[in-house]
């Protein structure tokens, strides 16, 4: 729910805010969700933090068990997006 959260915010007001209401996420009660991850990655990336972005990426790869995410978010990082 939180998650679902903060892309709504995302979308209202901006990545700015909503990045730091999913880094609480992803440093707190979702952080062995990959899609948290990958979500905090494209905040990132929105922001243009590209490296922090992919090693948000990364951690989301590391997480998920499904292959074809997997994949995807391995061409992210070695895209660095």
């Amino acid at each position: 729910m939180a998650l679902n959260r903060a892309v709504a915010v995302s979308r209202r007001d901006g990545a700015a805010e909503a990045v730091e209401i999913v880094e609480s996420l992803v440093h707190g009660s979702l952080e062995v969700n990959h899609l948290a991850w990958a979500t905090y990655a494209a905040l990132l990336t929105d922001l243009g933090r590209e490296e922090e972005a992919r090693v948000a990426n990364g951690r989301a790869a590391a997480l998920a068990s499904n292959t074809a995410e997997i994949g995807l978010l391995e061409r992210r990082v070695s895209d660095g997006s």
